[in-house]
């Protein structure tokens, strides 16, 4: 076990894997403006844009790995596969492998050499969907789902790897992270309401938590520069309803907010008719989740982290949002 005096001597030397991610990539962006030694991996053979002392590994595998985590003082972990949306069984291997098995080849690493920190970024998404506007992280872990199960699994090889040792393991559970370069929920709901196909299910009154990447990856630094011990941490925004965040794209866009709907009752009472055709069973019970899901709470509390660390800046929604609007179009 490491001494308190190791513990509390500052990190001068940090390894980033998944430093060509959408949130790895700007962590790296970050750390290149202060005084520390970075250096960064992913699975490419080449140096992502400003990723220095670049290594290539594959994360699943010790000997690539324990080269990596050699004289390093903390390792951030921000590699993994999300936003697929056609998951095949293959897929849901990968992201098993990926998010969960590599997690913890690379905990053990840090453990074997001495790595002082450990920054997992897992997700709010283990909690499953509890439906409440305000969860903590004293909530139980309901993972549901090839992502969610693969990140909760994540967590806790890492937990068991570093047990009884003195690397010390942060768990980080982002919100929705959402920026230029996004491909997953906010991407697509600005793609449906570019499209004009969205339509209002319910009134939106439901609360949503998001966070910008660029404050999520200061909030990771944070973090990974300051933490004494170990936890587990929400990181997030305050919530928005749903009707802002779809507002301010409409806005970004140029457009008039969305205003034709169905009312949620009855969307949730046709779908459920739906599931009783056996012909039409199986995409009905989709459909009726994803209308579940629109509608719920997905709202998560970050006073843990903030009376640890301090307040996380947050861009506000509009900008936020404008910003990822803009990258978009351009895109597309």
């Amino acid at each position: 076990m490491a001494s308190g005096a190791q513990i509390t001597q500052p990190i001068q030397r940090v390894l980033v894997a998944g430093a060509g991610g959408f949130v790895g990539s700007e962590i790296v962006r970050q750390l290149g403006g202060m005084e520390l030694a970075v250096s960064t991996t992913d699975q490419g053979p080449s140096a992502p844009p400003g990723a220095p002392n670049y290594r290539q590994a594959d994360l699943r595998k010790m000997d690539d790995v324990l080269p990596l985590v050699a004289g390093v003082d903390c390792v951030i972990n921000a590699s993994g596969i999300a936003h697929v949306f056609q998951l095949d069984e293959k897929a849901a291997r990968l992201m098993q492998e990926v998010n969960a098995d590599a997690a913890g080849v690379l905990a053990r690493a840090c453990v074997r050499a001495g790595t002082r920190r450990l920054v997992l970024i897992s997700s709010v998404s283990v909690y499953g969907s509890p439906g409440s506007p305000a969860v903590d992280e004293t909530y139980a872990c309901n993972a549901s789902g090839a992502y969610a199960e693969s990140k909760l699994g994540g967590e806790r090889v890492s937990q068991e790897a570093v047990r009884n040792s003195g690397t010390k393991l942060t768990i980080l559970r982002p919100a929705t992270i959402y920026g230029p370069g996004d491909r997953g929920n906010v991407a697509r709901l600005i793609g449906s309401v570019r499209s004009g196909k969205f339509m209002w299910i319910g009134r939106g009154q439901n609360l949503k938590s998001l966070i910008y990447r660029d404050d999520f990856a200061r909030a990771c630094i944070k973090a990974a520069l300051e933490a004494t011990d170990e936890g587990v941490y929400n990181v997030s925004s305050p919530p928005e309803t749903m009707r802002a965040i779809v507002d301010a794209i409409a806005r970004a866009l140029g457009r008039r907010p969305p205003g034709l709907g169905v009312p949620a009752g009855l969307a949730r009472t046709l779908t459920g008719l739906g599931k009783l055709s056996p012909i039409m069973r199986t995409r009905f019970t989709g459909l009726h989740r994803t209308i579940d899901k629109w509608l719920s709470h997905d709202a998560y509390d970050a006073s843990r982290f903030i009376a640890q660390f301090g307040p996380i800046e947050s861009l506000t929604l509009q900008e936020g949002i404008r910003r990822e609007v803009e990258w978009y179009v351009a895109r597309n």
